[in-house]
């Protein structure tokens, strides 16, 4: 069994809290890393890094489709709301929503987006599915990454694979039901960022998972 790798934040969480106080003003943003009960929630180190294939690219093709970016200090007001709504479309899903600064991450277990071994997503998990596309669409202002990501069993080449496939599907599906193409990428990363150890079945479970990152697209 591979070593279960874990990947800390430092001091860079306290950089997005800084940054997000100066955006607010008055607000108080939620701690990085809790859930809606305020319990901690483990985040790879990932997600302190860019947007896939960089913002200063992706914003630049956003913006030729005819988005605006957001000004500083109306940020976490669209992305609470942008929260918000999401919480309610998933709740009672299985899916975890998990603020991070201005960002929003929806952690989706594979089991209940794909059958095992496939990438075909689940016909029960699409209604869940179109309601976050849904609110996607309209809050627009924001680039999504999807990611995905495998547990430790099995060869690494299928494990990549299969991370890729499931990624690509679910961003094919949002941007079928409207969102944006320019919006959305899509990356797997296969058994390389775990959140749980991978020596136990409940640790797998954890690991094999589909992530969406909303991240507001600024100015």
């Amino acid at each position: 069994m591979r070593h279960f790798r874990t990947v800390t934040a430092l001091a860079l969480s306290g950089a997005v809290m800084t940054t997000s106080a100066c955006m607010t003003g008055s607000y108080s943003a939620p701690p990085p890393y809790q859930d809606a009960n305020g319990s901690p929630v483990q985040v790879s180190g990932y997600f302190l890094g860019d947007v896939i294939g960089g913002r200063d690219s992706r914003r630049a093709k956003i913006v030729r489709a005819g988005i605006a970016p957001l000004a500083g200090g109306s940020v976490m007001a669209y992305m609470n709301r942008q929260e918000a709504d999401l919480r309610r479309q998933t709740v009672g899903t299985g899916v975890e929503v998990i603020r991070n600064g201005p960002d929003v991450i929806l952690r989706m277990p594979a089991a209940i987006t794909f059958p095992v071994g496939s990438f075909a997503i689940q016909p029960q998990f699409q209604s869940t599915l179109r309601e976050v596309a849904q609110t996607l669409k309209g809050d627009n202002q924001t680039y999504v990454d999807v990611l995905g990501h495998t547990d430790a069993s099995g060869s690494e080449a299928s494990n990549q694979a299969l991370s890729v496939s499931r990624a690509q599907a679910v961003a094919n599906y949002l941007k079928v039901r409207g969102v944006i193409a320019a919006r959305v990428a899509a990356k797997g990363y296969g058994e390389s960022a775990p959140i749980a150890n991978n020596d136990s079945e409940e640790g797998r479970a954890l690991n094999r998972r589909i992530e969406i990152r909303i991240v507001p697209l600024t100015r």
